[in-house]
């Protein structure tokens, strides 16, 4: 039987400037339907916005970016741990290979006395 799964993640932030100063900003989120891990329907929610001072309506913006700014430092951190991981990998596979090419050469040596 399938599993079906929701989830709802940051999808854009628009920062908006008026002769180069910073006039708004809006914050939009999207929520994707998933069925067994895979994306099966995609829906972009509506538009929040975002305050950029203290008494404005909505969610401060450093705050959205604070959250986003750490997701992205830990998926950065995960990502440079995986990476680490495989080059590890491949440097042990590299050197196995390595040892089994001087055997085999060793081996043709033999054979060819």
């Amino acid at each position: 039987m399938p599993t079906f799964t929701e989830e709802t993640t940051p999808y854009e932030v628009l920062l908006r400037f008026n002769e180069g100063k910073l006039s708004g900003a809006h914050y939009q989120t999207i929520t994707h339907v998933k069925r067994d891990g895979l994306i099966i329907s995609s829906q972009s929610d509506a538009l929040q916005q975002l305050a950029l001072v203290e008494g404005e309506e909505g969610q401060k913006l450093s705050e959205v970016l604070g959250e986003i700014t750490a997701a992205t430092i830990i998926e950065n951190q995960t990502l440079t741990e995986d990476l680490t991981a495989a080059i590890s990998k491949i440097d042990e596979l590299t050197a196995q290979l390595e040892q089994a090419q001087e055997a085999a050469e060793g081996w043709s040596v033999i054979r060819n006395a």
